[in-house]
């Protein structure tokens, strides 16, 4: 198993087992009709697993796309429930509800409760820290961003991730976009085709983030 890095305010996962000639691509911020459904048609073609962080209230919008993720073998985390940019203000019953009202939504539509915990802006906190202990998940990381939850081209996305992309990566994209966000996921579609295309030119092929870290991505129950 992968040991997770001790940081200050809990340890997090963020990089696979060396080995394998894997990484893992992961999406945050959706589901985002339009968007999440054509990366899906694009894994799909590309036979490449991913992973889905999503935004609770996304979740619940539209189910029908969280039944698709699920259905087509990809995994499905938590990235809270409403993605708020003041939540680092937050105390420790706003992470808690958060945390929960998302499982709680995942569970209802595909009848698994995710395990696997990514905080907005990858922001980690000694308030939300222990509440994503309490609550049994694991928190998720990266070692490379696409930084396109922002504006950004497909160029400048491709830029980011492949020039030392190695063995054990865990990359971050995004599917959707934050509530507060307006931004076009057009971009980062363009790019998962060719993103995979070369990364399996070196050698190094999409897998399954779960068997990477040595985690569980899902509840028993």
């Amino acid at each position: 198993m992968s040991n997770p890095r001790r940081a200050w305010f809990g340890e997090v996962y963020e990089r696979g087992h060396i080995g394998r000639g894997q990484i893992a691509l992961t999406f945050d911020d959706g589901p985002l009709p339009g968007a999440t459904d054509t990366l899906l048609d694009t894994l799909q073609s590309l036979n490449a697993p991913a992973t889905f962080f999503v935004i609770g209230r996304f979740a619940k919008r539209w189910p029908d796309l969280i039944r698709r993720i699920d259905a087509e073998g990809h995994l499905i985390g938590n990235h809270t429930y409403d993605h708020s940019r003041l939540s680092i203000l937050r105390g420790p019953w706003y992470w808690q509800r958060q945390i929960a009202d998302t499982n709680a939504a995942i569970f209802d539509i595909i009848g698994k409760r995710p395990l696997m915990f990514r905080p907005p802006f990858g922001t980690r906190t000694p308030i939300n820290m222990p509440q994503v202990r309490r609550a049994n998940q694991a928190c998720v990381m990266w070692t490379r961003r696409a930084k396109d939850g922002v504006a950004a081209t497909t160029d400048q996305i491709l830029n980011r991730l492949l020039p030392d992309a190695v063995d054990g990566d865990v990359m971050l994209l995004h599917d959707g976009r934050e509530p507060a966000s307006r931004r076009d996921p057009t971009h980062t579609l363009r790019a998962i085709e060719p993103l995979v295309h070369s990364l399996r030119e070196r050698g190094l092929t999409p897998g399954r983030l779960d068997e990477m870290l040595g985690i569980r991505a899902y509840a028993a129950d």
